[in-house]
C-alpha cells in the first residue's frame, strides 16, 4: 500500500511513516487534521486500487484503522529504548507530541558556516532534541513540559557523534571551547551561550572565533 501525502506528494507505505512525516515536516499535531489528512490518503490508495464498491468499503474501513492509529500515536507515551539519556533528554522510539517546537541555529566558525547536520537520531530511537537534516532546524518533541537549553542540543550533538562539515578529526566538542558570541533573533545574547532557552521560531547565531 502507497500513501501519498496531500501537503506535499510525498509516497510513504505504512500509516506510521506518514504520520511521522506530518508532524516532521508539515508540524501537524492536532488529532483532527491529522486525522483527515491520513483519511484523505487512504481514500485516494483506495480509488487507484480498488473496484467501485470495494474501494468504498475500503476507504471507510481504512479510515477506521488510521484513526485508532492516531488516536494511540499521539496519546501513547514514547517508549524508552536503551540508549544513553544525555542531560535528561532521553532516546524514545517516537517523538513526544506535549512540546513541538523549531528554533533555528547557524554557526560560523572562523569566518565559515559549519553545517549542522543531522543530530540526535539513531536506528532505533531518536532524542527530544534532535535535527533531521542540515537546515539547522531545531526540532524539540518533548512528552514533557519544561525548558531546553541550546547547551543540552550540543551535549546531545557530542554524545550521538556527528561532525558535519566541521570535520570527523576534530571532537565536536572543541569546537565549542573557544570564543563565543551568540546572537538570539539579531540580538546580542550578553549571557553563557549555553543557557538559551530554546523558543519556536527563534534565530539563533553563534559566532566562534579560536
Amino acid at each position: 500500500m502507497t500513501l501519498r501525502c496531500d501537503k506535499c506528494g510525498q509516497e510513504f507505505g505504512s500509516d506510521i511513516s506518514l504520520l511521522q512525516h506530518l508532524k516532521d515536516k508539515h508540524n501537524i499535531i492536532d488529532s483532527q487534521e491529522t486525522s483527515r489528512t491520513v483519511a484523505k490518503a487512504s481514500s485516494i490508495t483506495s480509488k487507484l486500487s480498488g473496484g467501485i464498491v470495494n474501494r468504498k468499503t475500503s476507504a471507510l474501513a481504512g479510515v477506521a484503522v488510521f484513526v485508532a492509529i492516531i488516536i494511540f500515536f499521539l496519546t501513547s507515551t514514547p517508549s524508552v529504548v536503551n540508549a544513553q539519556t544525555v542531560d535528561g533528554i532521553q532516546c524514545n522510539s517516537f517523538e513526544g507530541s506535549v512540546i513541538h517546537i523549531h528554533p533555528h541555529l547557524s554557526i560560523v566558525y572562523n569566518g565559515n558556516n559549519v553545517t549542522v547536520p543531522q543530530i540526535g537520531i539513531k536506528s532505533s530511537c531518536l532524542y527530544w532534541l534532535h535535527t533531521h537534516d542540515s537546515t539547522g532546524t531545531i526540532h524539540l518533541e518533548s512528552p514533557t513540559v519544561s525548558n531546553y537549553t541550546l547547551g543540552q542540543f550540543i551535549d546531545v550533538w557530542n554524545k550521538t557523534q556527528y561532525y558535519g562539515n566541521y570535520g570527523p578529526s576534530h571532537n565536536v566538542q572543541s569546537l565549542f571551547n573557544n570564543s563565543i558570541t551568540a546572537y538570539v533573533d539579531n540580538t546580542l545574547y550578553s549571557g553563557n551561550y549555553r543557557n538559551i532557552i530554546l523558543k519556536d521560531g527563534e534565530q539563533i547565531k553563534l559566532i566562534v572565533s579560536k
